[in-house]
């Protein structure tokens, strides 16, 4: 025979079970009669028990789940959505005097027989053998021979390199085939940067496209970059004329007049630092100064 289920009596003011037979709830005070009182199963009461932490569990293992699954492979400190490597794939090794490539385990992937190595740009690492640069491929062979007296990274597709002309350099580009592109006819040559390259020709600076055209001409004691590749920051770059400082675009026009003793920095946020008469402070890209005397 099934066993009744007891009905259990609760004050409807503080919600408290009462005993049984109770006139005044002994928690709140208040009178019990009629719809002062509530009836619950108190069978339901423990199976609602038992059913909400299970409940709970259940979301709290699925949360973890979702976390490790979906969020945190998506998680990087740096700012970028997808999380890289930042160590190289393959590492410049040195056995003896020599140098060569191994892995991150160790293992020797290119045999260390050069005077000198570098990091890997755009798949090929300029090496020094025998006195002279060259570049090799990463399964080690000599993609271009070792025939410059020096040598820079790719960028661009392009590299710099230097021939030895009267006790000093000149210096040119080639491209990833070996060729030359660029003569070697530069006092200084940089690396490219969206295109353009600053040169230095006759003792003053400008820049050269990927054809060796001049598109902004050798008229410049100097071309600032802030140590940061392109000197073209927000579409300008500082530059030195008659010993002043100003801003040109790349198209060469001198778009804030060289007044200045010194720039401090460039333009970021539509603002650069810079120096005149001993006073500093900032002027955006028209030239407007915000400080005062």
């Amino acid at each position: 025979m099934k066993k009744e289920e007891r009905k259990a009596m609760l004050c409807s003011n503080c919600g408290k079970e009462i005993p049984d037979g109770s006139k005044v709830c002994p928690y709140c005070g208040t009178a019990l009669e009629g719809s002062s009182l509530k009836s619950i199963n108190r069978s339901s009461r423990k199976t609602s028990k038992i059913i909400i932490p299970i409940i709970l569990i259940i979301v709290l293992v699925f949360s973890v789940f979702a976390f490790v699954k979906f969020i945190k492979p998506n998680i990087n400190l740096t700012g970028s959505s997808k999380q890289k490597e930042t160590i190289a794939e393959l590492i410049p090794y040195r056995k003896g005097g020599k140098w060569g490539f191994c892995d991150r385990n160790k293992k020797i992937v290119i045999e260390p027989v050069y005077d000198e190595v570098n990091f890997f740009v755009e798949d090929l690492a300029h090496v020094r053998l025998g006195g002279k640069y060259g570049f090799i491929d990463k399964k080690g062979n000599m993609a271009i021979p070792a025939i410059y007296d020096l040598a820079w990274d790719f960028s661009e597709g392009l590299a710099t390199i230097g021939l030895e002309y009267k006790s000093s350099y000149k210096y040119g580009y080639i491209n990833t085939n070996g060729n030359i592109v660029i003569q070697a006819v530069y006092e200084e040559a940089n690396s490219f940067y969206d295109g353009l390259a600053c040169v230095r020709l006759n003792g003053k600076e400008g820049y050269i496209d990927k054809k060796g055209n001049m598109v902004i001409p050798a008229v410049y004691d100097g071309i600032a970059n802030f140590g940061e590749g392109s000197p073209f920051h927000e579409g300008l770059a500082a530059v030195i004329l008659k010993g002043k400082w100003g801003f040109i675009d790349k198209k060469g026009n001198m778009v804030i007049p060289a007044i200045y003793d010194y720039v401090y920095s460039p333009f970021h946020d539509g603002l650069a630092g810079v120096e005149v008469n001993d006073k500093w402070g900032y002027i955006d890209k028209n030239g407007t100064q915000y400080w005062e005397d």
